[in-house]
């Protein structure tokens, strides 16, 4: 399966591993060169735009997903699951010059708890841009009286 581009879904994520101090450490992404696209231009990304990560990150309702672009662009968020499939999309276009925000409501999404990749797609009159970071979904557990 490919999208509209040709290219493969990400990825999936490998499981959180515990060190042996007993701490865990995230989720990898298996055979990230599989998953690159090649008509998105990921290695000189950072000339273009800057993708933060989300805060907060883990998050249980909303989170922001900041990011800078250097130019005007229009701009395109794709989150994809643990096993790499693509969840949601969300499109942005003319943005400007300067910081800017995506923000993500948990429920409207309907994602469940768990690891998501969001990859940023930005497309400017100098080609097609790309960087991808991993957000946390968590769900909150009621305490007993």
């Amino acid at each position: 399966m490919t999208d509209a581009h040709g290219c493969a879904p990400l990825a999936p994520l490998l499981p959180n591993e515990t060190s042996s101090s007993g701490a865990s450490s995230p989720a990898k992404i298996l055979n990230r060169s599989a998953a690159a696209c090649s008509y998105c231009a990921e290695d000189e990304s950072n000339l273009h735009f800057t993708l933060a990560q989300n805060q907060p990150n883990p998050y249980l309702s909303i989170t922001v997903i900041p990011f800078t672009l250097v130019g005007a662009a229009d701009v395109q968020l794709d989150i994809f699951g643990s096993l790499g499939r693509k969840v949601t999309s969300i499109v942005r276009k003319a943005l400007k010059t300067g910081e800017q925000i995506i923000t993500l409501n948990l429920s409207g999404l309907g994602l469940a708890t768990g690891h998501y990749v969001y990859h940023l797609q930005v497309t400017n009159s100098s080609g097609v841009y790309c960087q991808r970071k991993m957000m946390t979904i968590y769900e909150a557990v009621a305490r007993p009286d």
